[in-house]
């Protein structure tokens, strides 16, 4: 399970045309997310998750942007199409999106308002800091 705190960028809201959520390197390369391809240009992967709320599926792109062995300017790994899902849960920066990989190989979305300090993803468990703003909960392979 993830927890990613949501950010501007995320929300779509910087004015960017680079709306996506960058996934640090180390968890892009987990098991969570599906191998791509480092020899083609730009590899991609549709995810779909299925938010635990309503049961509704979202479709997203798992993307490795790795132009800058090319002479460009990118080297990371992105998670598209995740705008509108946060929009229609009414997201805002500082809540948090929680992805969980299910043992049947499922994934599911949540949006954990930060104004809510109750119903915690964490619920004691052990947590490891990827970045300020991601959380693996309960472990990383």
């Amino acid at each position: 399970m993830i927890r990613k705190v949501l950010t501007p960028n995320d929300l779509g809201r910087t004015g960017s045309h680079q709306v996506g959520i960058v996934v640090p390197k180390r968890f892009a390369m987990s098991t969570f997310f599906p191998l791509l391809p480092y020899d083609s240009v730009n590899p991609r992967r549709a995810l779909t998750f299925t938010d635990t709320e309503s049961g509704r599926l979202i479709a997203t792109n798992f993307i490795y942007y790795n132009n800058k062995r090319r002479g460009k300017t990118r080297d990371e790994f992105r998670m598209t199409g995740i705008a509108s899902y946060c929009r229609s849960k009414d997201a805002d920066v500082g809540d948090s999106m929680v992805m969980r990989l299910l043992t049947d190989g499922r994934r599911t979305l949540e949006i954990f308002k930060a104004s809510n300090s109750s119903g915690s993803p964490e619920d004691g468990r052990i947590t490891v800091e990827l970045s300020e703003n991601w959380v693996v909960i309960g472990g990383l392979t």
